[in-house]
């Protein structure tokens, strides 16, 4: 398994650990599975549960507002099938800036993704009530799920501070090699 640190920012590292710690205490046990993603691999985690004239319209709507890059990371992704995971298009995730994670509650030993078990026990639950303490959001306390990510940023994703052309060129620069 790769390093989920590796290419998140060091203040957000720092409030995550702090996060993380503090749920041990609680004997809560949350593991770290995906932060920093490139705009390919957000592209398909997005595409996975769309069907094809949403994902065709949306490469579209990217080029004409000005994210020709993000577009293209969109169409590259390819097919992909499964479960929803995001409503984050390439570039509007704070994971793209290193500002974001996802983790997984453990319990007795193994991986659980239920938000209810355990009701007001359950580890996603205390994870996102404690996530503000640290100066982190909970995503899953606003949406009502994706209750193992975390990010720095108050704003829900990226073009809620820049525009999609900015957005754009940070991501072309950031990640030139896609």
């Amino acid at each position: 398994m790769s390093d989920p640190y590796a290419g998140i920012t060091p203040a957000f590292g720092a409030k995550l650990k702090s996060l993380l710690a503090a749920c041990t205490q609680a004997n809560v046990t949350m593991r770290p599975y995906f932060g920093l993603r490139d705009p390919v691999t957000q592209g398909r985690l997005w595409r996975q549960s769309r069907d094809t004239s949403l994902i065709v319209a949306e490469i579209a709507k990217l080029k004409a507002i000005g994210a020709p890059f993000l577009a293209h990371c969109l169409d590259k992704a390819g097919p992909a099938n499964g479960t929803w995971a995001t409503n984050a298009v390439p570039g509007n995730s704070w994971h793209q800036f290193g500002e974001a994670m996802d983790c997984v509650w453990m319990r007795n030993g193994a991986e659980c993704w239920s938000e209810s078990l355990d009701g007001d026990n359950n580890g996603y639950q205390i994870y996102m009530r404690k996530a503000s303490t640290y100066g982190l959001t909970a995503i899953g306390l606003t949406m009502g799920k994706d209750f193992g990510h975390v990010q720095l940023r108050p704003q829900g994703a990226p073009d809620d501070l820049w525009g999609w052309s900015q957005i754009d060129t940070m991501m072309k620069s950031k990640f030139p090699n896609l």
